[in-house]
């Protein structure tokens, strides 16, 4: 499949009281977009055909930052605390993606000690059916029974 470089893109983390969001304008996202279908089958009269059905997308994002020991802990904190997570980056100069992604593996702390900038790579993969729509976390309305309350995103 295609392999795609891009630089800079910003996480969400989307929870029920609030979105917290961390920015790496210097970051670089490896983007591998790939079709996968949850049944394949070999014909048994032609091996070389394929039966294939239940069509789904599956992104791989390997991203490479370089962070202080303090960007390490917000990284590693939006990447465990519970609620949605989304990536969000520039797709072409008009337009700006946004998946809603997993964590497949989290970064490795660069310096045991937790004193020196250095470089960490994660990756990120986002399994959907359609293309997601895109979220406008600016203005974000969240439910509370009857209520509806707008919350602009909280960034640590």
């Amino acid at each position: 499949m295609a392999n795609i470089t891009i630089e800079g893109f910003i996480l969400y983390l989307w929870t029920p009281t609030r979105i917290r969001s961390l920015a790496f304008p210097t970051g670089q996202i490896n983007y591998t977009p790939e079709t996968k279908y949850r049944h394949e089958v070999q014909n048994a009269f032609d091996p070389t055909i394929l039966h294939r059905s239940g069509k789904y997308y599956e992104d791989t994002f390997r991203l490479t930052v370089i962070l202080t020991p303090v960007e390490y802990r917000d990284l590693k904190s939006i990447l465990t605390d519970e609620g949605k997570l989304y990536i969000e980056y520039q797709a072409t100069p008009t337009t700006r993606a946004q998946y809603p992604v997993r964590v497949k593996s989290l970064p490795v702390c660069p310096d045991d000690l937790h004193e020196y900038v250095d470089q960490t790579d994660f990756v990120l993969v986002s399994t959907y059916l359609t293309t997601p729509q895109y979220i406008d976390f600016g203005l974000t309305a969240i439910t509370q029974d009857d209520d509806i309350i707008v919350t602009p995103p909280v960034t640590t």
